[in-house]
């Protein structure tokens, strides 16, 4: 009898703890989030700085890299320096924006890939902002229109030339587009050429035009095609 007792009990107390555990598995309490990290970054506007620069404010843009998050916090130009706090510890993209008092943005950092850690503040070295360079879309039309397949034309061949007609850059496009855009201009007077190449590549129809941009603009032009007697080169 003894031994019934002594085995009973033992079996009671495994199936209690049996039922504790499982109780306290069924109640835990969902693992706790890690901590937030904190970025901290500083800049400079090369080579005037701020006030030279007629930067007034600088906007920091931080994302994740697959874009599923993404911030844009504004600070004062001259402070040169901020704190960015509670951020989910992961991998960001930063970059730096200089933007005038006209909202106008005409200066940029590289873009950098940042690690945030968990309870930590992690530093980025000093972003130097420089002068963003310009960016044109040229539109191009025929002198009745834009249809491309009545005038055999397949590809406009738009160049861009400075104002002692030094070539800056070529690209072609397709003619049914309409336009195309052309970027990483400096400040300057500018020629633009459009050449409309048949399918074997010989330009039939030609324009020019003109535009003058400035650092961060993002201009349009328009130019209309006329047919080349004797051949557009």
């Amino acid at each position: 009898m003894s031994r019934k007792l002594q085995g009973g009990f033992r079996v009671s107390l495994l199936l209690g703890a049996a039922l504790s555990w499982a109780s306290m598995v069924g109640c835990a309490a969902p693992p706790a989030e890690e901590p937030p990290g904190d970025l901290s970054l500083s800049w400079r506007i090369s080579p005037m700085g701020c006030e030279g620069s007629q930067v007034s404010r600088v906007e920091v843009s931080i994302q994740t890299p697959d874009k599923s998050y993404s911030e844009q916090i504004v600070y004062d130009c001259q402070t040169r320096r901020a704190l960015i706090e509670d951020l989910v510890p992961r991998a960001y993209v930063v970059q730096l924006l200089g933007v005038e008092a006209n909202g106008k943005t005409t200066f940029a950092s590289e873009s950098v890939r940042v690690g945030v850690g968990s309870g930590l503040t992690a530093t980025m070295a000093e972003q130097r902002l420089t002068a963003r360079p310009a960016s044109l879309e040229v539109g191009w039309r025929f002198d009745d229109g834009r249809l491309c397949a009545v005038k055999g034309v397949e590809r406009i061949a738009v160049g861009v030339y400075d104002a002692d007609a030094f070539a800056i850059d070529e690209q072609v496009f397709d003619c049914v587009w309409g336009v195309g855009v052309i970027e990483g201009l400096r400040s300057g007077d500018y020629v633009i050429e459009a050449i409309g190449l048949s399918a074997s590549g010989q330009g039939v129809f030609r324009g020019l035009g003109t535009v003058s941009l400035e650092r961060g603009d993002h201009r349009s032009a328009e130019v209309v095609l006329e047919s080349c007697e004797g051949g557009c080169q």
